[in-house]
């Protein structure tokens, strides 16, 4: 039965969607996907930017 567990845990890991320019995604380091550079936001109304090295907008 523990395989079923995993299961569910891997289908709720791929429902996440990764933080984009203009959320606010909460306190955290990002790293841009595209060159890995990273953002920090240390206030709850924070807006994640573009990224400052290549103005990449998706973040892991």
């Amino acid at each position: 039965m523990s395989w079923l567990c995993a299961g569910a845990q891997d289908q709720q890991l791929e429902e996440r969607t990764m933080p984009t320019t203009g959320e606010k995604p909460g306190p955290g380091i990002y790293a841009c996907r595209d060159c890995g550079e990273r953002v920090i936001l240390d206030d709850p109304d924070d807006t994640l930017p573009p990224c400052p090295e290549c103005d990449g907008t998706d973040y892991d």
